[in-house]
Parts: structure tokens; C-alpha cells; sequence
């Protein structure tokens, strides 16, 4: 039984080796025709056709780059006409507002943590106020809301959380 099986076995190596020599010798045969039926070179070259070299482009012409410069500059990828750039009137510098970096429970009380733009971190409790001037009006585990110096609201949330977090 052993036997018949390396029989088996060698007898379709064998055979795929003879398949894949016939489909190599099929493939240079036709290459070989397609030479000797084309040749190299393109027949229109051979025949007194345009030769390879006769062709040439035109000189370009002057160059406004000031004028594109500008078009660009005035106009956004995705505009068809040149837009026209309007300028705001500038106002008052508005007072950066701190940025909420979390909530924690010390000692019994819940105290808003926030980091100034210039990278200080402040703490304050529900009704305290911060070094920068803005009053705590509320805290909740997942939100706080304030009002800054000029009485202007704020409210930061953490994390888009849901809002019933603890009974």
C-alpha cells in the first residue's frame, strides 16, 4: 500500500513538472512568432512615417505670476469664483478661558480642577472663585458650569459621559 502511494505521489510530480515545461516552451514559441511577425520597432517608423525626433513645443510665453499669486491667496480649494477677503473690525482681546481637566471629591467636597492657557492648574469648589477671577456655579461628576469676570457662562464637560451617573 506504502508503495503505490510514492508511486502515486511521484507519478503527479512528475506530471506537473512535464505540464509546467510544456506551458515554458508554448510561451517562448509564441514570443518567437510575435518577433519575427513585428519586429522592434513600430511599423508607422518603419514605413517613412514622422521620425521620433521631428517633433517640438512652442516657446512659452510670459509668465504673471503676481497676478496668480494673488488669485490663489484670495481663493479657497473648493471656491469656483475669487472670493472677496473681508476684513473684521477688531474688538476687544477676549480672556482665554481655563480648560476643565477634571472633577475630584477631597474631604467631603467636590472640587473642579482646570488648567490655565499659560499650562497653570487651578482647584476651586462649588461658590469658590479662581485665581483668574471666574466663580463656580455648579459641579456634577461629569460637568462643571462658571461665569468668568465679565459674566459671561461657561460650562466644560468630561468626556461626553451621560449625565446620571450617581443617584
Amino acid at each position: 500500500m506504502r508503495r503505490e502511494l510514492r508511486l502515486a505521489f511521484a507519478h503527479t510530480k512528475h506530471a506537473l513538472k512535464l505540464q509546467s515545461v510544456r506551458l515554458a516552451m508554448m510561451a517562448a514559441a509564441l514570443g518567437a512568432l510575435g518577433f519575427l511577425l513585428f519586429g522592434t520597432t513600430p511599423r508607422s517608423l518603419e514605413d517613412g512615417g514622422a521620425s521620433v525626433n521631428d517633433w517640438s513645443l512652442e516657446a512659452p510665453g510670459p509668465l504673471a505670476l503676481d497676478a496668480a499669486q494673488a488669485t490663489l491667496q484670495a481663493t479657497p480649494f473648493w471656491a469656483s469664483q475669487p472670493v472677496a477677503v473681508a476684513v473684521a473690525e477688531a474688538g476687544p482681546a477676549k480672556k482665554p478661558v481655563p480648560r476643565l481637566l477634571g472633577v475630584i471629591t477631597e474631604a467631603g467636597r467636590t472640587i473642579a480642577v482646570f488648567q490655565t492657557p499659560d499650562g497653570r492648574r487651578l482647584r476651586a469648589a462649588q461658590g469658590e472663585s479662581l485665581e483668574t477671577g471666574e466663580r463656580i456655579d455648579e459641579i456634577s461628576p461629569t460637568h462643571v458650569r462658571w461665569v468668568d469676570g465679565d459674566n459671561g457662562a461657561h460650562e466644560a464637560r468630561l468626556f461626553d459621559a451621560p449625565q446620571n451617573l450617581l443617584p
